[in-house]
């Protein structure tokens, strides 16, 4: 049996280390989000872009 410092001391440890991880992860995600964002932007774009070319047919016709 651990003294009772020690007992509370090991407990904040391990406390503060879920906590680390559980903000490691939110960081995680909210990383994930922005990436998939500015990629879904992107797409969006080209999109667009390939709908205007696609629509001024003039670059089609020979």
């Amino acid at each position: 049996m651990l003294p009772q410092t020690e007992r509370f001391n090991v407990e904040v440890e391990a406390s503060n280390e879920a906590e680390i991880f559980e903000l490691q992860m939110e960081q995680r995600t909210a990383r994930l989000v922005r990436y998939g964002i500015f990629a879904a932007a992107i797409l969006l774009e080209i999109l667009f872009l390939v709908f205007v070319i696609i629509s001024h047919g003039n670059f089609f016709q020979v």
